[in-house]
């Protein structure tokens, strides 16, 4: 289970109403509240009946972010399964050569932490006694390892409007890499989205999520070492391919 993105609330309020979840306040130990959703906690509401049919939760609830995923924990353990935690891959806020927390960033600059919803899920994983996958840590060292400029060439471009280049209900670029490369080279785009990786992107991270499976040892049977395809990687980081490889100690990712 991977949420925070969206759930933020250090970011402003214009998602409030459906998409944030509150942190809540950290006790003297730094340690977050982990209050679950309760169905007393639901209300109504005709505007958004249409989006959550009879009733949700408000971001006023009661319930805090850790309390939800406590919930979904459960939840999980009742049918048997499983649960794993996954901390939030980063987002690009360089300062100079180091990714800093900025407001929208997993919570930003926190009393007690630096990006206090990563914080909480690892809170949980230990209380829980969930494993958890921290992907935060393991892709910040990657994009701080790029640098800020190599490190866009892992995420995706947006057009003048705003809308990502490359997904399939905008704009999907026919050939890969060589469309990203010469917009790239052009500037024939809006901008860099510092939040969603790109073909090689999304490839390299799955890779780390691989890679911290074979760290803790879960599921180690079913994983593989080598890809199954390879993406190809922009011409901008080619020359940085021994450097993005020397990353990983069990998957052989080129």
């Amino acid at each position: 289970m991977q949420f925070g993105h969206n759930d933020d609330d250090s970011k402003d309020a214009a998602t409030r109403v459906d998409r944030q979840v509150p942190l809540g306040e950290a006790d003297g130990q730094g340690i977050y509240p982990a209050v679950e959703p309760i169905e007393a906690m639901r209300i109504s509401s005709q505007e958004l009946s249409a989006t959550y049919r009879d009733s949700f939760y408000p971001y006023d609830s009661g319930a805090t972010y850790k309390g939800f995923l406590k919930y979904y924990i459960k939840q999980i353990r009742q049918k048997g399964a499983y649960p794993i935690l996954v901390t939030s891959a980063v987002r690009l806020t360089f300062h100079g050569k180091v990714i800093c927390p900025e407001p929208g960033h997993h919570g930003g600059k926190g009393r007690y932490h630096d990006f206090p919803y990563v914080e909480a899920v690892r809170q949980l994983g230990r209380e829980e006694q969930v494993p958890v996958l921290d992907l935060f840590a393991a892709s910040k060292k990657m994009q701080e390892m790029l640098g800020p400029e190599d490190a866009t060439y892992m995420q995706s471009i947006k057009d003048a409007q705003g809308n990502t280049i490359g997904e399939v209900n905008y704009n999907r670029p026919e050939k890969w890499p060589e469309e990203y490369n010469r917009r790239r080279a052009e500037g024939d785009f809006g901008s860099v989205d510092n939040t969603h990786q790109n073909r090689i992107g999304s490839f390299v991270f799955a890779a780390l999520l691989i890679e911290l499976m074979h760290e803790q040892h879960i599921l180690e049977d079913k994983l593989r070492q080598v890809p199954t395809k390879q993406v190809p990687i922009p011409e901008k980081l080619l020359p940085r391919k021994k450097d993005i490889a020397a990353m990983f100690h069990y998957v052989k990712l080129f």
